[in-house]
């Protein structure tokens, strides 16, 4: 078991990229010990849109396993969104959602915002390896 400093979890659980291709920053939040549906410590993520005058809820998109779309299934201890990366990992000026969950995940980035249409599980580049 290896433990972190409380600011540490902080910072994990937060990261800013432009995931619509509009020039502003978005920022995805990681709650990893969300309760959904019952199940404790499934977790989840929350993606605030980014505008002239920051950041805003209006717009603002929530993703879960039990999200449509989403890769795997909703369990307790899945801790989704323990650590979150928004990076253009495939190059279209877009920011993609990179996920920890039992299994890392990427959600591509579009023109509306993250999408799950083209949602993958991956083990091949550990999210830990993506600078902050």
């Amino acid at each position: 078991m290896t433990s972190t400093t409380p600011d540490e979890g902080v910072h994990q659980r937060l990261s800013a990229g432009d995931v619509n291709g509009d020039g502003y920053a978005d920022l995805a939040v990681g709650v990893r010990g969300e309760e959904i549906d019952g199940k404790n410590n499934a977790g989840g993520v929350h993606v605030f849109k980014g505008r002239a005058s920051g950041l805003s809820g209006t717009g603002s998109q929530w993703f879960a396993r039990n999200t449509p779309g989403v890769p795997g299934a909703l369990t307790a201890d899945d801790q989704f969104g323990g650590l979150v990366r928004l990076r253009d990992t495939n190059g279209d000026g877009r920011a993609d959602l990179h996920v920890s969950a039992t299994g890392d995940l990427r959600l591509p980035g579009s023109a509306g915002g993250i999408t799950t249409t083209g949602a993958t599980e991956y083990d091949a580049v550990p999210i830990t390896s993506f600078l902050q």
